[in-house]
């Protein structure tokens, strides 16, 4: 019997990507990057142009179109066609992706030869996969009243995550739904997926099988797209080799079985059409496309010294909110940066006082006589609910790993001496006096050459340093580094989320989730929610694993939206839950 209406179910996901797309259009992601994380636009777009309309392949991209697209503070359809008609193109020579994943660069290719060279083109792939996504999902669980329960609440969540993207709080890592640190939100929907499917394959085997697999392949491609645009969604296939490990240790005994024979058939159908067949296809896709991916890349692409995706400078900057961490390899103390805050807190200027300062004023009088004690909340409070991470601490370190052994700075660098290039403005190190081997003679004019980190910075040799020094901190400082991972990291992410994502939606939009919750609770019997509650393991299980990522690295606010995605969602789920019970109860006291 089923427990819902479908009718109400299908009306409310139609109109709930009905409104991530006018939200979308509405906040002028049709028209413009809105100056989103430009440096990574730049570079991706540019590759992806350089490709499709000359024939440039392998990763690589070139400079002028990057410098064109990079002189702009976004990319509208005006600037895309300005880059479109650049005169000896090759001129300059070519770029990598530099320190970022190449994937999306192959998305834009594709978007554009869809959809032809504009910024909407982007907007309309995009909205193309998460629509078709949900569908795969529909027809798979048709017959599955929670998974469809759940596929709405997704949606929902989904919708009030996007709504951050405008916040400034986000800098600009926010600004559209395609931006590098949104777009793995794409594979939310295809999690739920694989997951649900895992659990629950032989109760769905009267379904067509075929279809089955073929659906889960599709949503294993989004992944593992997903994966190779934004590789911090890795945690993902971590989740998957766990539901791979208990469907072997805690499998039940199934009684359909029986529909299994001896012969080779019955063998491959054991072997390919059971609880982890989904999990096989996942990986079996990642290895394709993985495989495809790194033969696309041509020999010059590998031996660019831009670099390539970074790793181990995120995890340091997540070591480095530790204060004895962050002395001991950026030689900087962990309040430099407070030192002004103190200062205008215990300023006698009545204006600052009233309009920045919020401690009350004998509280804020004994603070200031105990400017130690001050300084040690203020960087507990940065600690805790604010983003305390900052490149500079990786640059300061390699810096210093170099001084400590005695080698150039030059090593970093991808420019000669003689270039001239104004270098030291960008790194926080060199407002120190340091001894290391300074590379242009202080006489030289500084301001001729703009530094560019993608061009003139060696991320290959800066990730090699930043790894040898983050392998000596967990040497060096086991539990620091355990007390940062499970204590500070989930205080962070929990304020991160409230702060930024949970009250982002303003009354209007709340009242319009709402609204939808209230109606997908009509359409939910009031005896159904046992049904329900079987959505508890596999949302809790996907949770925990998606907090891999923040704990591992940091949960910065523009750095947790799978995350914010799935809590919303369990959070949404337990309203419904508990709306549901309320009806239940009001119909009973009705009909006593």
């Amino acid at each position: 019997m089923s427990m819902a209406n479908k009718s109400i179910i299908y009306t409310l996901i139609i109109i709930i990507l009905f409104s991530i797309f006018l939200f979308s259009a509405e906040n002028n992601m049709l028209v413009s990057t809105q100056g989103s994380l430009h440096d990574w636009f730049s570079t991706t777009i540019s590759i992806a142009i350089s490709d499709s309309l000359y024939g440039l392949d392998g990763g690589l991209g070139y400079h002028s179109i990057r410098d064109a697209l990079l002189q702009h503070g976004t990319i509208d359809d005006n600037i895309i066609n300005e880059v479109m008609s650049i005169n000896h193109v090759a001129s300059l020579g070519v770029h990598s992706s530099a320190e970022v994943d190449l994937g999306f660069a192959y998305f834009a290719n594709l978007a554009f030869y869809f959809f032809g060279y504009s910024v909407s083109s982007l907007l309309y792939f995009y909205f193309i996969i998460l629509a078709g996504s949900v569908i795969l999902f529909l027809i798979e669980f048709r017959s599955r009243d929670e998974a469809l329960v759940l596929i709405v609440l997704t949606l929902l969540a989904y919708y009030s995550t996007l709504l951050v993207l405008p916040n400034p709080s986000i800098g600009d890592g926010g600004g559209t739904v395609f931006t590098y640190r949104f777009i793995s939100m794409l594979a939310i929907v295809p999690i739920f997926h694989i997951t649900l499917k895992s659990i629950t394959f032989y109760e769905n085997i009267r379904n067509d099988i075929y279809f089955s697999n073929l659906a889960v392949l599709l949503q294993s491609i989004i992944i593992c797209s997903v994966f190779f645009i934004r590789s911090s969604s890795a945690w993902i296939f971590i989740l998957a080799l766990f539901i791979v490990f208990v469907n072997i240790f805690f499998r039940k005994t199934d009684s359909k079985s029986s529909v299994f024979t001896t012969n080779l058939a019955g063998i491959l159908k054991k072997l390919f059409f059971n609880k982890n067949t989904p999990i096989l296809i996942l990986f079996t896709s990642l290895i394709f496309i993985g495989s495809l991916y790194k033969f696309s890349l041509s020999s010059e692409y590998e031996l660019k010294d831009e670099g390539g995706h970074i790793f181990w400078h995120s995890i340091f900057l997540g070591q480095a909110t530790n204060p004895v961490i962050k002395k001991r390899y950026t030689e900087f103390d962990s309040d430099h940066r407070s030192h002004g805050l103190v200062s205008r807190i215990c300023s006698k200027d009545k204006i600052l006082i009233n309009k920045n300062i919020n401690f009350i004023p004998i509280s804020r009088q004994w603070l200031c006589d105990k400017q130690e004690i001050l300084k040690y909340l203020i960087d507990i409070r940065r600690k805790l609910f604010f983003d305390a991470t900052h490149d500079q601490d990786g640059f300061s370190a390699a810096f210093k790993y170099l001084s400590d052994n005695n080698q150039s700075a030059q090593k970093l660098f991808n420019f000669n001496p003689e270039d001239n290039v104004n270098y030291k403005d960008e790194f926080e190190w060199f407002n120190k006096p340091h001894d290391l081997s300074i590379i242009a003679p202080e006489t030289t004019a500084r301001n001729q050459v703009n530094f560019n980190f993608n061009r003139h910075y060696n991320w290959k040799e800066h990730e090699i340093i930043l790894k040898s020094v983050v392998l000596d901190a967990v040497k060096t400082y086991p539990i620091e580094i355990i007390v940062n991972a499970l204590i500070v990291r989930p205080i962070q992410f929990i304020s991160f989320y409230f702060k930024n994502y949970f009250t982002s939606a303003g009354w209007l939009n709340n009242l319009f989730i709402l609204g939808m919750l209230m109606l997908l609770s009509l359409s939910v019997k009031s005896k159904c929610n046992d049904k329900l509650r079987l959505l508890k393991p596999p949302l809790a299980t996907t949770f925990i694993f998606s907090m891999i990522t923040p704990i591992v690295v940091y949960p910065g606010p523009h750095l947790i939206a799978d995350q914010s995605v799935i809590l919303s969602t369990i959070i949404l789920f337990f309203m419904l839950v508990a709306l549901v019970s309320i009806r239940g109860k009001i119909y009973e006291f009705k009909s006593r």
